[in-house]
């Protein structure tokens, strides 16, 4: 069971990155954090850097509460008005 502390930051992230600036936010950061691709490197330090980053944009994830359709949505949709360019950091 949620707490009203806990019920009012869920509130506050889906008010933001419900908005059309906050989506453009978020599917940037999917893109430039290591969301749709592998944190590995060669160097261990390295890939637990990165999957650092990448926790972070699950914990935003489970805030808003957006599944995996609406993922894939957002990825198809953000690759069809740029180009595959648009992919370059993952």
């Amino acid at each position: 069971m949620l707490n009203n502390k806990e019920k009012r930051r869920r509130a506050t992230y889906k008010e933001i990155f419900g908005s059309e600036a906050g989506k453009e936010v978020l599917d940037d950061l999917m893109k430039s954090n290591y969301f749709f691709t592998s944190t590995q490197t060669g160097d261990s330090h390295e890939t637990s850097f990165n999957e650092g980053r990448r926790s972070v944009i699950l914990a935003i994830l489970n805030y808003v509460s957006l599944d995996i359709e609406k993922i894939q949505q957002r990825m198809k949709d953000s690759y069809e008005r740029g180009s595959s360019s648009d992919f370059d950091n993952f």
